[in-house]
């Protein structure tokens, strides 16, 4: 088994952040309240279509990014940012915004793996 690094941009949440929204937010949806509270976070996170960016290798999740890749480059190696990806950054800190009530931060970090 390997440890390998790359390089990510992630529009998200810290833990406390992401903690905020797990359980304030509305989104139960087709789960009843009892159901939603026998989830764990990473159910819930799966559930809003959050994934979970781990600074390090096995990061727990109070170390992590949790929101939307807008980039990834390959293992130990570069990736471009295209203007096109920067121009759409606002839209979906708007749609995380009005989804996730709480406003996102544009992350670049380490991802281990």
């Amino acid at each position: 088994m390997s440890i390998e690094y790359r390089g990510v941009l992630v529009l998200g949440y810290e833990y406390d952040e992401m903690q905020e929204i797990l359980n304030t937010g509305n989104y139960q949806g087709a789960f009843d309240d009892e159901h939603w509270d026998h989830m764990d976070d990473q159910e819930k996170r799966e559930y809003l279509s959050l994934d979970s960016f781990s600074p390090y290798y096995d990061g727990g999740s109070d170390d992590s990014i949790h929101g939307w890749r807008v980039v990834r480059s390959p293992d130990y190696y570069y990736a471009e940012v295209f203007q096109s990806t920067l121009d759409g950054i606002p839209d979906k800190v708007k749609t995380m915004t009005a989804t996730y009530g709480v406003v996102p931060k544009l992350y670049i970090m380490s991802e281990g793996h």
